[in-house]
């Protein structure tokens, strides 16, 4: 189930028509703001050169551009943890960006501007500020919108990126939202009717699906019969422009990879940690010798989207031909920080089963990680050294963690074990200390007047400058000795 937003929720869908065009969704309502971690540029380098890419050094300043920001949630946080990078949101819908507006100027953002464009239009394109950006990203837009401004997205992107920059494209794909393509449509052939408003249409989408569901139609498809019955906590304003959209579209990743290659963009890897993972820790046991025998790239990531029932991808393309030889020093000097263990707001828990999902882990059974495919096991004692190396407040070189006796200078051990402590949520890559500090980043005013604007509002989330990223609040406590995994980004129902 999509986990809530972090803010209060989003009042409903005003009372007017909904309107489709046919290169972009039209809304009744303001998408709900989602905080999305791996859209942060401290995330986004660490993951590339985890990868063995170059991506944009952070403190020397750097130019951001996000397509479809919606509220500018992820913005108001990247442009206070980073005062030194200039951003840039846009958005189709002009009250999401007044609202934008109005929260970045009550914080007193002055190195982030919202811009209200239909990417649609090619007088809105140009006006765009033509300069390089270090980072593109797209989240919750590709899948939702027409083939206009899909082209738009792509061109943006092969032509606005510096030579080193970084493009976050999230989208839907097979085959995890193969099935609810015919029950999409059902909802988007609802809001076409003539003259129905947008909430209308939404409840009477829910109604007709909740009789389909309980006629038995969906009893041989479990999973698809779980996310159609999570759908009554999820945000409505969420769903409008989600199940309304009349342009939903689901990808195969290897085509769009292709595609995007036509124009000089290059697949570097998943902005998810877990996507990044050998195959031995992220396919299925029994699926892996059928991966294992493939030479082909573009297959093996066909066989892995379905061996892990990929719903979404958070895909990472760069300009073609700008990959280093990946080495040892390219991300062992970058840094990592172990994330607070956040107070768990007193609400009835949920008993814990004692299986081995769910007992406590020791040094000699190794931690246990939840993952998208079902729970793992750290090799004994490895979890556990990182974690005590890399406790809340601590900073920690690559270097400095492959010297422990644990790691025992095992690079590509301690490369896996980072990406799936981050994936997890237990670390995060640490930002840069300044010069002559002694300490890690400490609160300045954009960061405090950011965290005064959240809590006035109460929104659930914790700002975390030593990480440069900010941190849901939990609804409800953890499964005692499983690490949690992180919240669901919009489109994993």
């Amino acid at each position: 189930m999509r986990t809530p937003p972090p803010g209060p929720p989003s009042p409903a869908p005003d009372p007017e028509v909904w309107r489709q065009g046919p290169d972009g969704y039209r809304a009744a309502s303001v998408f709900p703001a989602y905080f999305h971690r791996e859209l942060q540029p401290l995330w986004l380098t660490t993951i590339a050169r985890l990868q063995g890419h170059a991506a944009a050094e952070l403190q020397g300043g750097f130019r951001y551009v996000e397509l479809g920001c919606g509220q500018g949630l992820g913005l108001l946080v990247a442009a206070a943890l980073q005062p030194q990078g200039r951003f840039l949101g846009l958005d189709v819908n002009p009250r999401a960006i007044a609202q934008a507006r109005q929260a970045a100027h009550e914080i007193g953002l002055d190195n982030l501007t919202f811009v209200q464009a239909d990417l649609a239009d090619p007088a809105a394109v140009r006006a765009l500020p033509d300069e390089a950006c270090d980072f593109l990203v797209c989240h919750g837009t590709w899948s939702w919108v027409g083939p206009r401004v899909r082209e738009t997205i792509a061109t943006l992107a092969a032509t606005r990126l510096a030579p080193h920059g970084l493009f976050h494209l999230h989208y839907l794909c097979h085959p995890g939202s193969t099935a609810l393509q015919p029950v999409q449509q059902l909802f988007a052939q609802i809001a076409a009717q003539p003259g129905l408003p947008a909430d209308e249409a939404l409840r009477q989408g829910l109604v007709l699906v909740r009789q389909l569901s309980d006629s038995g139609l969906f009893d041989h498809q479990p999973e698809l019969h779980q996310r159609l019955a999570s759908l009554s906590g999820i945000d409505r304003a969420d769903l409008v422009h989600d199940l309304l959209a009349g342009t939903w579209q689901v990808e195969h990743a290897v085509r769009l990879h292709a595609q995007l290659a036509q124009r000089g963009l290059a697949f570097i890897g998943s902005a998810r940690a877990f996507d990044n993972l050998d195959p031995e820790l992220s396919v299925p046991l029994e699926l892996q010798p059928l991966l294992a025998a493939q030479a082909d790239p573009a297959l093996r990531e066909t066989l892995k989207d379905l061996a892990r029932g990929q719903r979404q991808r958070l895909d990472l393309f760069q300009p073609a031909g700008r990959r280093p030889g990946t080495s040892v020093p390219a991300w062992a000097a970058l840094a990592w920080t172990g994330l607070p263990d956040d107070p768990v707001p007193a609400v009835p828990a949920v008993p814990a089963v004692p299986d081995a999902r769910t007992e406590r882990s020791d040094d000699t059974r190794g931690l246990v990680c939840a993952t998208p495919i079902g729970p793992l096991q750290m090799p004994a004692g490895l979890g556990q050294a990182l974690l005590r190396a890399l406790a809340p407040g601590q900073r920690r070189t690559g270097a400095q963690l492959l010297a422990l006796p644990e790691v025992a200078g095992d690079v590509h051990g301690l490369h896996q074990a980072l990406q799936l402590l981050m994936q997890a949520g237990r670390i995060h890559p640490a930002a840069a200390v300044p010069t002559g500090a002694a300490t890690l980043v400490p609160h300045d005013r954009p960061v405090a007047a950011l965290s005064r604007w959240l809590q006035a509002r109460g929104w659930r989330l914790r700002l975390i400058p030593a990480a440069a990223t900010a941190r849901l609040l939990p609804l409800r406590p953890s499964v005692p000795g499983v690490v949690p995994g992180h919240q669901a980004p919009h489109g994993q129902a």
